[in-house]
């Protein structure tokens, strides 16, 4: 008897739009493919791999190299099923098409997309009203066709064409305008600033003079597929991908007009373009194709894509693990492929299947703390083995995090200023010992004799016995209201919480004045020190001091509303130059941090060992300093092992409570993370600031690194428990924490403690009273007598009240409330 399955090779091609060798995955599958002879050229663009019958590019029979067409006509009603023989000419399923002059198929072409990764489309035609109002930009308004009172399909038809044939010196100019237009503007406009971001793109890929651009950008609909998304294309629809990795199954036919992303010297006639495409107006849900359980799946893993076409539907069996589907037998012809590479990993082992898993967790978290985006890594016994990016870095424009989108790192930037203090103790400029005050004479004066010996470790490990004044930096805006040369003046007035040396007590002001003392002994500013020492030996990409030029593909930041919903928040103004930078200012990327941690693990295992201070090739020295535990945790519950803090590292004994420092342990016990497991050194730290949030965990024994970025201040830290879901998932220990049970109780608990603090502040009022003063009474400017911390107290004449202004932000001005008697609130 005849096979009826017949292992495939499939074929690439060589479109320009396509990837550069191994950057393409279609390349990587059909060299993966057995027993094929295909090789990957480094030079080469790969655009597709396919697997049909079509001439040009066919699939063939990999015990015999012949093609697919040939092995059909061998028995077509037997391979395809007599129906689809008999209808189909004993090919692949095809309906007719027109115009065969220019078209060599007789077939039409509607084709569905599933994306592999974070996939980026232009697709279908934007509503005409969001259109006509783009093309009202003065730069743009001479390709609205003379006369036009309305627009219709056909008006649309004409702007196309009119941009498409516009010259290259014009599209140059008709960029360049559009760049310099107001992004509130274009805001305006059903959220289209991300115009202004994507146009740089274009010009990077495709050049400055490609008319294909402005179609793109001011005619169609943008759209991000997550994994596992798809999308269908009609007949006559316009469609161009930008950036990422699908399967696509179309009609057999290679039907298709180029008029841009295209060498110019290849695009095809541009009035014969305009005069096949369909102008209607199509919507992201008219496009996007959902997927559906298929019954044909006995297991249940398998969803199926039908698009609304005879030719064919997709199915998509999802298997991890030992998991197994079995499909029950479909009527016609059908071509599986076998896809086992994962794009976020460099190979697949048991472990990065159970982290695979994990997702649907790591999403439930998401949701319950309301974080909106966030981007994860992954290194276990020193390899790279998984990352994931979930939800939006931008919720409006529905723009998805990369493991290359930028962060703030917040207080993980302590271990960065630690690591740059412990350069200059290896340069000889100073000791771990050496008093803050032999360097700056004016920190600790009129102070007693205790904060005169305070040294940098004492800074660095939180033992200095100081309260940090944490209110006074910020108020509603994200502004860091204390200038950086007052840094000291501050410092001084702080007041002394517990005993020196022996207390633990948080403070970012600490790491403020470990700033200054790094800029005066290497003569360079913070940031510049950073990237000397340690971000360029490093070679890392995306990472520096926050300053004034900002990154493309960066998260905005986000707080939470009552529904767990995000609302957009200032970015915070932390960073080069600023009080605290030290101690938060440092933005990077997954992949970077990825680099940057898996080496400061190498020395940070290395030095102890070789009782050395430096480790080769690595810019982190003096290691078994900076992670010794220099001073303690208080604990909150019965906990036997070590819970202490180094220099910007707290060091945890597992099993035991990760998070120490952080809103989750404000709220509740936290769980013992590996309980009933053996043994391991943790070192983490987490940070968070009004809009973002982070978490880093390294366990030594290992080479292991769990990394987490996201933007936003939830409720709770949804980057601590899911690193700590994480860190169980790699060691599986015998107990097991539901860590989603452990985020809804915290988080539950802030959603009410806002309310509860204004109940509380109700109760305690008391009723019926007034100032014993008139309003104006109260108004003026009070400064500090010790700092140049300043309120200005101003009468409200049209509310017939007062307000306050914190350092002369007019826009860090509030109502100040009566309360009783002579108290008023903000």
């Amino acid at each position: 008897m005849a096979p009826r399955i017949f292992q495939l090779a499939g074929s690439c091609n060589h479109y320009p739009w396509g990837k550069k060798g191994t950057d393409s995955l279609a390349a990587r599958l059909c060299a993966n493919t057995p027993d094929t002879g295909f090789e990957i050229d480094d030079g080469e663009v790969y655009s597709e791999m396919w697997f049909g019958d079509y001439p040009d590019f066919p699939a063939k029979w990999v015990e015999s190299g012949v093609p697919l067409a040939d092995i059909l006509r061998t028995d077509p009603d037997g391979l395809l099923g007599k129906h689809v023989a008999q209808e189909f000419d004993g090919q692949l399923p095809f309906l007719p098409k027109c115009d065969p002059k220019r078209f060599t198929d007789p077939n039409h072409k509607p084709e569905i997309a599933i994306a592999l990764s974070k996939f980026e489309v232009f697709a279908g035609w934007k509503p005409l009203s969001v259109i006509s109002v783009l093309l009202n930009i003065p730069a743009l308004r001479q390709f609205i066709p003379e006369g036009t009172t309305s627009w219709t399909n056909n008006t649309l038809r004409e702007v196309v064409r009119g941009l498409l044939k516009a010259d290259e010196k014009l599209v140059r100019e008709v960029e360049e305008n559009l760049k310099r237009h107001p992004r509130s503007e274009l805001e305006h406009v059903h959220q289209q600033g991300y115009i202004l971001d994507l146009l740089p793109r274009l010009q990077e890929q495709y050049g400055s003079t490609d008319p294909g651009s402005l179609v793109a950008l001011l005619c169609m609909n943008y759209m991000v597929l997550e994994p596992g998304d798809a999308l269908f294309i009609p007949v006559d629809g316009i469609h161009a991908y930008l950036s990422g990795d699908i399967i696509e199954c179309m009609a057999r036919s290679n039907n298709v007009l180029n008029s841009g992303f295209y060498p110019r010297a290849d695009r095809d006639n541009i009035d014969l373009f305009v005069e096949t495409l369909a102008f209607s107006s199509l919507s992201e849900k008219d496009i996007t194709l959902r997927p559906k359980r298929c019954e044909d799946g006995a297991e249940g893993h398998t969803v199926i894509y039908e698009p609304p076409i005879r030719e064919f539907s997709m199915l998509r069996a999802d298997l991890g693990g030992n998991s197994e589907e079995c499909i029950r037998g479909q009527e016609g012809p059908s071509v599986a492929i076998h896809e086992i590479h994962h794009p976020s990993t460099k190979g697949s082992t048991p472990l990065v299947e159970r982290l695979q898993k994990l997702e649907p967790r790591l999403r439930k978290i998401v949701a319950i703390t309301g974080l909106p985006g966030c981007s994860i890594g992954v290194i276990h016994k020193g390899v790279e083995v998984w990352k994931i990016n979930l939800g939006y870095r931008d919720v409006e424009k529905k723009l998805l995090p990369e493991s290359d989108t930028v962060f703030h790192l917040n207080s993980l930037t302590k271990s960065v200023t630690a690591a740059a203090f412990a350069c200059l103790v290896q340069d000889g400029k100073i000791t771990w010992e050496t008093p803050i005050r032999s360097i700056l004479p004016e920190f600790a004066e009129g102070s007693d004799e205790m904060d005169r010996d305070i040294n940098a470790i004492d800074l660095l490990s939180m033992r200095s016995g100081h309260q940090s004044l944490g209110c006074l930096p910020w108020q509603g805006n994200n502004i860091v209201l204390l200038d950086k040369r007052d840094t000291i003046k501050f410092w001084n007035s702080t007041p002394r919480a517990g005993s020196f040396r022996s207390f633990f007590s948080y403070n970012n002001w600490g790491y403020g004045v470990i700033t200054l003392v790094i800029e005066k002994l290497s003569g360079q500013p913070l940031h510049q020190f950073f990237q000397q020492r340690i971000f360029d030996p490093l070679g890392l990409k995306r990472t520096k001091m926050q300053d004034s030029i900002p990154f493309d593909n960066s998260a905005l930041s986000y707080a939470m509303l009552e529904d767990r919903s995000p609302v957009r928040v200032p970015e915070p103004t932390i960073g080069a130059g600023i009080f605290t930078e030290g101690g938060s200012g440092v933005l990077s990327t997954i992949d970077d941090m990825l680099v940057l941690y898996r080496k400061y693990l190498e020395a940070i295992k290395d030095q102890p060992l070789s009782g050395k201070t430096t480790t080769p090739g690595n810019p982190f020295v003096r290691c078994t300093t900076l992670v010794a535990p220099h001073n303690f945790l208080p604990a909150k519950s019965s906990i036997l092992r070590e819970q202490s803090y180094g220099c910007g590292w707290i060091r945890c004994q597992l099993p035991g409570p990760l998070g120490m420092i952080g809103m989750n342990n404000d709220f509740g016990e936290m769980p013992h993370v590996l309980e009933g497991g053996p043994s391991h050194l943790c070192l983490y730290h987490m940070g968070m600031m009004v809009g973002s949030t982070s978490n880093i965990a390294l366990i030594p024994e290992t080479d292991t690194v769990v990394s987490l970025l996201a933007n936003a201040s939830p409720l709770g830290d949804g980057t601590d428990w899911m690193s700590q879901m994480i860190i169980e998932e790699i060691f599986d220990p015998p107990t097991r924490h539901n860590f989603e049970e452990y985020a809804e109780k915290v988080a539950s608990k802030m959603l009410n403690h806002i309310p509860s603090l204004g109940r509380e502040l109700e109760e305690r009022r008391v009723s019926d009273t007034k100032p014993s003063f008139p309003l104006e009474a109260y108004t003026g400017l009070f400064i500090h007598d010790r700092t140049p911390f300043k309120i200005d107290i101003r009468l409200d004449k049209e509310k017939d009240g007062l307000t306050i202004t914190f350092m002369g932000y007019e826009v860090e001005t509030y109502e100040l409330r009566h309360y009783h008697y002579d108290t008023f609130t903000w």
